[in-house]
């Protein structure tokens, strides 16, 4: 008989997964995980504002490593996600951010792929020349703290409308 076989790429991910949860600051922060096909968003965190649920909302795409060391150069992480996944980012109207953990040192680290390319416009144009995938470049000091999630907070609050498909616009 044959069967599914198991990869490194399953462990890893399910390892990030169940990292990621407990770097946030549950005081202000419930998550909810996602079942069903997974078309870009693995789970969403909604921030809990003065002990009430007011809508504020990120959607996450959780990736795991074991080899973070080797993407970060002079304190900056390149990180490859594939365009379909940016595409989906760029079409949510929730703030759409990619965590990086890495499950040896369970560090988390993040970026808001629509700030991104709102920061970035000339990424637009290195999106639809790419088929497969795309280098995402962010700070090495976006670390996910349970003490400091500021950023995190001004992410929940903010909304998205992509206007064109090369502009964004946050709300």
């Amino acid at each position: 008989m044959i069967f599914p076989r198991d990869c490194s790429a399953r462990a890893i991910g399910s390892k990030a997964r169940a990292i990621f949860p407990n770097k946030l600051n549950l005081n202000h922060w419930e998550f909810h995980d996602l079942t069903g096909t997974d078309h870009g968003t693995d789970m969403i965190i909604e921030y809990i504002e003065d002990e009430e649920f007011k809508n504020n909302k990120i959607e996450c795409q959780i990736k795991g490593t074991m080899n973070l060391k080797k993407m970060i150069k002079k304190d900056h992480i390149s990180f490859s996600l594939d365009v379909k996944t940016i595409n989906y980012a760029l079409n949510c109207k929730y703030a759409f951010i990619l965590f990086v953990v890495d499950v040896n040192c369970e560090d988390v680290y993040y970026i808001a792929i629509q700030d991104y390319f709102i920061a970035n416009p000339d990424c637009f144009e290195k999106l639809k020349n790419n088929t497969n995938s795309m280098s995402i470049f962010f700070s090495a000091k976006d670390k996910l703290d349970e003490e400091n999630d500021y950023e995190l907070i001004q992410c929940a609050k903010s909304v998205y409308i992509r206007k064109k498909e090369d502009e964004i616009i946050k709300m």
